[in-house]
């Protein structure tokens, strides 16, 4: 089992990740930092702030938004191990992609 401050580590990770993927979304979708931030309701500077990593300083609930705004979500549900129709799907897409990199 996980610690709380183990838990809240892992969480803040998880959210760095999100930076690129934002940036990239919005590039995109052809908007401007000042364009997103208008969007959602908040400064450039956020923006700029939420993208280069500094996601501790900007809420969750901003980061969700920035994210919806560029036609992306966070989805969340139980941790669970997949079950035997899910392992099918993720081992033919991994073989499909395996098949197209090779072929490419």
């Amino acid at each position: 089992m996980l610690s709380i401050k183990s838990y809240i580590m892992k969480m803040l990770k998880s959210m760095y990740a999100l930076s690129p993927m934002i940036a990239k979304a919005r590039k995109e979708k052809g908007m401007t930092q000042a364009a997103l931030a208008q969007a959602i309701g908040v400064s450039r500077k956020t923006v700029s702030e939420m993208e280069s990593g500094d996601i501790r300083k900007v809420a969750l609930g901003t980061v969700v938004e920035a994210l919806r705004a560029v036609n992306y979500r966070i989805d969340v549900g139980p941790n669970v191990p997949p079950d035997a129709e899910e392992l099918l799907r993720m081992s033919y897409a991994r073989r499909l992609n395996k098949n197209n990199s090779e072929s490419a």
